[in-house]
């Protein structure tokens, strides 16, 4: 899935590795908000894409199809920093936690919605078999 290197708009950025780990170092993390046609083609974006390099390995951990584990090593001028995840964030052997799922809500509901509206949405939801489907539909417009 991941076959854009170089991407050059936002929808390849959605499926390049090396564009989200360039956002990542770009801001610390990595949101919906990186995902614009803009974002990707700055300069400050393609210099930190030319950083990242990858290899990709068939049955990394040895686990079945789905696992998508990942290694990260991040090297500086002076120091080395690694990281692995066995399965990927919000697969059921590694669930995402409340907190990150309500802040992902968030930043995608704010995207097209008031906060006050946003917070109400996520009452709704959390409520949803006493929710009027017609409050839901709403949101849709």
């Amino acid at each position: 899935m991941l076959i854009h290197a170089e991407p050059d708009d936002a929808l390849q950025a959605k499926f390049s590795i090396e564009f989200c780990l360039a956002a990542i170092l770009r801001e610390g993390d990595a949101g919906i908000h990186e995902f614009t046609d803009e974002y990707v083609t700055q300069e400050a974006t393609r210099d930190a894409i030319s950083k990242v390099s990858r290899a990709f390995e068939e049955d990394l951990f040895g686990d079945d199809f789905a696992g998508y584990g990942a290694i990260v090593r991040v090297r500086t001028d002076s120091e080395e920093y690694y990281n692995e995840v066995r399965y990927a964030p919000g697969s059921p052997n590694n669930p995402v936690s409340e907190d990150r799922l309500r802040s992902k809500f968030f930043e995608c509901a704010e995207s097209r919605l008031s906060r006050s509206d946003a917070e109400a949405l996520e009452e709704s939801i959390l409520d949803l078999e006493e929710t009027d489907l017609d409050v839901l539909t709403g949101y849709l417009g």
